[in-house]
């Protein structure tokens, strides 16, 4: 987890994201409230805050985030707020 201070400088914990690991495969679908960081393969929808698909990474599904930052292979749809 990393912290920062709020308006009256205490210190707020900030989730980590949930990874899905370079050598992990999920068939189904993923709800989070926070972040995802994809670093292997999904195949299914994504529904998520933040979502992530790293270099190695592959998607085919639909992706539904405020924000989305694509830097793996993506096959599917997209629906983002950013």
């Amino acid at each position: 987890m990393s912290a920062k201070k709020d308006k009256n400088n205490v210190v707020v914990a900030k989730p980590s994201p949930s990874i899905i690991g370079e050598d992990l495969k999920i068939n189904g679908e993923l709800n989070c409230k926070g972040s995802i960081e994809i670093q292997g393969s999904v195949i299914g929808n994504i529904n998520s805050h933040i979502v992530t698909i790293r270099e190695e990474a592959f998607v085919n599904g639909e992706v539904r985030a405020d924000v989305l930052n694509v830097k793996g292979r993506f096959d599917g749809k997209i629906k983002v707020k950013e």
